[in-house]
């Protein structure tokens, strides 16, 4: 183990449906102690809240620190709210420093994170962008709160290249650390889930949230004339209106299926078996920075891939067929469900995916903590 600690401030519970950030530092967590800062929950919500603190199930070196009941969020009050947050970091630095960490690494997952720069002593700050945190469907210019933290903090990581293009300039120590995926977990063959199982061939998937980023109006419409196909949906509901209105459309369907959220450690079985696997984006202006997780999970499975042509796939257009039109998205399905048992293809993209793997992402990124550390630089 290294003798470096990394405090990462990140949005979700740890139990929470699995993004980038769970992948990266359970698997950083092989190399350095990780301390995984839930987020803290508002005052009148953590009355009613109980929290725990402990190690991660199934994962040596990271520990999990939920927010205790007596030191809640207070978001109209950003004195009160540095107080109860400080007091969270500066513990979780005394748990690593227990167990023999010399050199802290503050790494955070949002731009309201910033002001913890200023609340717990560290050796280097790392800022990972791997979002557009407007959430703009429009063209925004980038927050002055994030342009501050971007260029005053050690250490940029930036996971899409469209991303990279926008604010890769403002930090010279930026680095490009593009999601991956649990190769062998993906790729080793796992029976069927039951619920999947009863559904018929030929199975059009997607994993993933049910947000309002997906085109549900060319899913209803491909639904609708594809009735040949089951179209299957993994993953939990968002509460926006328009994802509510569209999933009750698309339930009437006999075609369709949500089968709702399932855990992180069964998605592969669910993936393995969809006959092609679905990545159906609106194109706007938030999702030009979009860089699916599901990409290499899907890739690794060997499955054919079909997706909207957002700018951060195209360099993968030689394994997954990108399409807009319903028409274009049809030929598509066809083409893949034709195909989806050639030796070739399916080799080719095992192939692609393989280069992602997370466990070799995140050691990528400790080695640069390691070089930024010898560095001296904050």
């Amino acid at each position: 183990m290294s003798e470096i600690g990394v405090i990462a401030l990140v949005p979700d519970q740890w139990d929470a449906m699995w993004q980038a950030r769970h992948h990266l530092l359970s698997r950083m967590a092989g190399r350095c102690e990780v301390a995984w800062m839930s987020p803290g929950h508002h005052w009148r919500d953590a009355l009613r809240e109980s929290a725990d603190r402990g190690v991660a199930p199934g994962v040596p070196g990271l520990q999990i620190h939920d927010a205790p009941r007596w030191l809640p969020r207070f978001h109209g009050s950003p004195r009160l709210d540095g107080l109860t947050l400080g007091v969270r970091l500066r513990a979780a630095r005394a748990t690593l420093l227990s167990k023999g960490v010399r050199r802290v690494v503050l790494y955070l997952w949002r731009p309201d994170y910033a002001t913890a720069l200023g609340l717990v002593p560290h050796d280097l700050s790392c800022y990972h962008i791997d979002d557009e945190y407007s959430f703009s469907t429009t063209e925004v210019g980038t927050a002055d709160e994030e342009l501050t933290l971007i260029r005053g903090v050690g250490q940029v990581f930036v996971h899409s290249n469209t991303l990279l293009a926008a604010k890769g300039g403002l930090n010279p120590h930026t680095a490009h650390l593009p999601n991956g995926v649990d190769y062998e977990r993906y790729a080793t063959p796992a029976a069927a889930p039951e619920d999947l199982a009863r559904i018929p061939h030929p199975r059009i998937g997607y994993c993933g949230w049910l947000k309002p980023q997906l085109d549900w109006d060319l899913l209803l419409t491909l639904a609708r004339t594809q009735k040949h196909m089951s179209f299957v949906f993994v993953g939990p509901r968002g509460k926006a209106p328009e994802v509510q209105a569209a999933i009750q459309a698309m339930d009437e369907l006999p075609n369709v299926h949500f089968l709702g959220a399932r855990p992180t450690s069964v998605l592969h079985a669910y993936t393995q078996h969809f006959d092609v696997c679905l990545m159906p984006y609106k194109r706007n202006w938030y999702t030009q920075f979009i860089y699916p997780v599901k990409v290499h999970e899907y890739l690794a499975t060997g499955n054919p891939v079909v997706a909207s042509s957002l700018p951060n796939l195209a360099e993968f257009a030689d394994v997954v067929a990108l399409a807009d039109e319903a028409e274009a998205w049809t030929a598509a399905l066809e083409e893949g469900l034709a195909t989806r048992h050639e030796p070739a293809p399916i080799r080719a993209r095992r192939a692609v995916a393989s280069r992602h793997d997370w466990t070799a992402l995140a050691t990528r990124a400790v080695s640069i903590f390691e070089e930024r550390l010898t560095d001296g630089v904050h």
